[in-house]
């Protein structure tokens, strides 16, 4: 995936952090910050935790927590705090200071070298958002601006021990990880300063569900499946999104009007998060993992054999002139693009009863008569991923044993149990048009 097209997604998830204002205001009962935060995460985790069915291993039973805090649980509790005892625009401008306090760590955690163009785009970051937000009669609290650099720095390293750590499961996992313990981190403050709602409307449901689901399922499942792809200081710069969605919904749902300086504001912040794109593209990193879904992580198995009376060689001769597939394949109608480990496909699928389907994956075996297959996902890694295999198995009288499978995992896999009823008859209409394709083509004796 290029860099330009990893950038936009990952920009998605603060974008949506911008609308959680908007939401809040809105949609929840009033003055219960830490209502919103615990449920913005824990049953995000949960859920998550529930379809990716598994735990920390080893040393991520203490890395998990650490990231939970550090990125939800201690994080949402100073970033509300500093949102109570300061007005909007303080709190925004003083949570800017983000890519520059991720600039620190990095060059700390990372040795990554400060550069002084990329510094200097943090301070128009600030600069940007701090006219956009700011209030001429703002007041600064001590302990309000404490808790928004607080908040800043939890994130900031959160983001670099990330980058520092890496990701050892699937992203739904990782993901749930750490909603599920920065959940429970903010459980008991929820419990013993607000205690649990007496009444709960439909509008506060619909705005809960919009908090778990949109903000946090989707928001940081995108987040972290960015920042295996961005360096850090281009993620960090990318969170200056959130306070300028946050005032254009302001502006264009509330009402709020926008002064001229607050325009220059938009304009400065935009440049910047822009900038710091172009400065590090260079360092982002473009490889892509290979590794074939681990077993006994999937979360759905497809597996069908045919016996096929010619040799190995033919079936394998067949099986990868992809330029006839249109000639006699009902399932996979279009291949483009090179049999080889690493190479990028193209490929159509034609489920009978479905609707036809187009994807990118990329091989990951390629093993002259014995085995093929490649790995593909749906739009983002961790959502519905897919490792297809077509394995060869030669029998002693001469004929093979062809073996069609494909293995799933993600957050959609559960969602989608008619897909997979159509996906198998379309390998069993496959398998059959291989072996008449492949018997054609033995001489007779």
């Amino acid at each position: 995936m290029n860099t330009l097209r990893a950038t936009l997604l990952t920009g998605v998830a603060p974008a949506l952090w911008g609308t959680t204002y908007l939401a809040t205001t809105e949609l929840l009962p009033a003055d219960r910050p830490l209502l919103a935060a615990t449920v913005r995460a824990l049953p995000a985790g949960l859920l998550l935790l529930a379809l990716a069915r598994q735990l920390p291993t080893g040393s991520w039973w203490w890395k998990a927590p650490v990231l939970g805090a550090l990125n939800i649980g201690v994080f949402f509790v100073l970033l509300f705090i500093s949102a109570y005892r300061l007005p909007g625009g303080v709190a925004a401008t003083v949570g800017s200071l983000q890519p520059i306090i991720v600039l620190i760590l990095s060059a700390l955690v990372l040795q990554e070298k400060i550069r002084l163009h990329t510094a200097i785009t943090g301070l128009a970051g600030v600069t940007g958002v701090g006219l956009l937000v700011l209030q001429a009669e703002a007041l600064l609290d001590p302990v309000g601006v404490l808790a928004g650099v607080g908040g800043a720095a939890s994130m900031a390293a959160g983001l670099v021990l990330v980058k520092r750590w890496g990701r050892p499961v699937p992203l739904s996992a990782f993901t749930a990880w750490q909603l599920t313990t920065g959940g429970l981190m903010l459980l008991p403050a929820l419990l013993l300063l607000e205690g649990l709602p007496t009444t709960i409307s439909a509008t506060n449901l619909v705005g809960f569900g919009y908090l778990a689901l949109v903000n946090s399922v989707f928001g940081y499942s995108i987040w972290f499946w960015g920042l295996g792809r961005l360096t850090a200081t281009s993620a960090a710069f990318l969170g200056l999104l959130s306070p300028i969605v946050a005032t254009l919904l302001g502006w264009w749902i509330l009402g709020q009007a926008l002064a001229p300086l607050q325009l220059l504001g938009l304009g400065t912040a935009l440049t910047a998060v822009i900038v710091a794109q172009l400065l590090t593209a260079n360092n982002v990193s473009h490889r892509v993992s290979l590794t074939p879904l681990a077993e006994g992580k999937t979360m759905k198995t497809i597996t069908t054999s045919i016996r096929i009376d010619a040799p190995a060689e033919t079936v394998w001769r067949a099986l990868t002139d992809t330029a006839r597939f249109p000639e006699w394949n009902p399932f996979v109608s279009e291949v483009e693009g090179t049999l080889r480990v690493g190479e990028q496909l193209r490929i159509r699928i034609s489920p009978p009863g479905g609707k036809g389907m187009t994807f990118r994956p990329r091989v990951t075996a390629a093993t002259p008569n014995r085995k093929l297959a490649w790995l593909g996902s749906l739009g983002i890694r961790g959502l519905f991923d897919g490792e297809h295999s077509f394995t060869i198995e030669p029998l002693e009288d001469g004929g093979c044993l062809f073996t069609h499978a494909e293995s799933f995992r993600g957050l959609l896999v559960p969602l989608m149990p008619g897909m997979f009823v159509q996906t198998e008859a379309g390998f069993h209409l496959m398998n059959k048009a291989l072996r008449d394709r492949a018997e054609s083509m033995v001489a007779p004796l």
